[in-house]
């Protein structure tokens, strides 16, 4: 089977991390000189909590980049299209429109595409994998993608950054009040996404996993033994679907006998009752609808394994 030692290859997650990590490194070369040409009028205190503030926010992202984990993904998601706005902002706060401005700004576009498609997800993840184990990132659920992160995103941002610049402009009450309020915000925010980074399929020799804490209450585990297949699903499938409602290629799990799965929702709707239990509010379930980030990924890997596919 796959090995985390495959993501070291020349392999797209590798490429990837490589193209992002030098757009990444080039940011300060070219966006750098823009903020201060944008940042001339303000005062030297703005200046000074600008300039640090841009400094931490890179020196965040390239600590991401370097050391790629479960955590450090969520913080990569974060930090790096923040440099969009701030490189956008720098490139049209002077009067003129400088080349080096511009390509900064694109610079943290490509950036950001780059940290949020799924073979980055996919590297960072894997930097977190015990032994023989690959795993394979699930997709947000769309109620989430669709609107509510972005929100949640652009509120962390703005939080980090309102409180010091406020009081940087001698705004006491505001810049206390927004230091504090903000620094909740960032902290509840990135808790509550980093969810989103610890949802996966895991490839294991004796079978797999998916462990998704957003969906079920416990991990599924399903050996070898009990697999009758991983397909993709068809359109007319019955199988309990746990995407929660994420977009893209559906697979669906087969199993040779039903197993106990306990769904989160279920697993809440329960703690209304007194007398329902974690067994009476499990199902028996033969067949599971999960949605990968890279589906012909996780098919070619579970062949690779030894899994029936079909």
């Amino acid at each position: 089977m796959p090995t985390r030692s495959d993501l070291r290859s020349w392999t797209p997650e590798r490429l990837l991390a490589l193209a992002l990590g030098v757009l990444w490194l080039t940011l300060p070369a070219t966006t750098g000189a823009a903020l201060g040409d944008a940042l001339e009028p303000s005062s030297t205190a703005v200046q000074l909590v600008v300039g640090t503030l841009a400094w931490l926010g890179w020196g965040a992202g390239l600590l991401a980049l370097l050391a790629p984990r479960t955590i450090t993904l969520t913080l990569a998601r974060f930090v790096i299209p923040a440099a969009v706005p701030t490189a956008t902002w720098a490139a049209l706060a002077t009067d003129s429109i400088t080349a080096l401005g511009i390509v900064g700004a694109t610079t943290a576009a490509v950036a950001t595409v780059l940290v949020l498609a799924p073979h980055t997800g996919s590297r960072f993840v894997n930097g977190s994998a015990y032994g023989h184990e690959l795993r394979f990132p699930l997709r947000a659920p769309a109620a989430v993608v669709l609107g509510p992160i972005e929100v949640l995103w652009a509120a962390v941002v703005a939080g980090v950054v309102a409180g010091p610049v406020l009081l940087a402009t001698e705004q006491w009450v505001a810049g206390i009040l927004a230091t504090l309020v903000g620094g909740a915000v960032a902290w509840f925010g990135v808790r509550g996404a980093h969810g989103l980074a610890r949802r996966w399929i895991v490839l294991v020799p004796a079978g797999l996993v998916v462990h998704d804490p957003m969906a079920l209450a416990d991990s599924l585990l399903i050996q070898v033994k009990d697999l009758e297949r991983v397909t993709v699903a068809d359109a007319a499938t019955t199988a309990e679907d746990i995407t929660l409602g994420a977009l893209g290629l559906a697979l669906e799990i087969d199993l040779r006998s039903p197993a106990d799965v306990l769904l989160m929702a279920d697993r809440r709707a329960g703690r209304k009752d007194p007398t329902a239990t974690p067994g009476s509010m499990a199902k028996d379930v033969s067949l599971v609808l999960v949605t990968p980030t890279r589906p012909g990924h996780l098919l070619r890997a579970a062949a690779d394994q030894g899994l029936p596919i079909a």
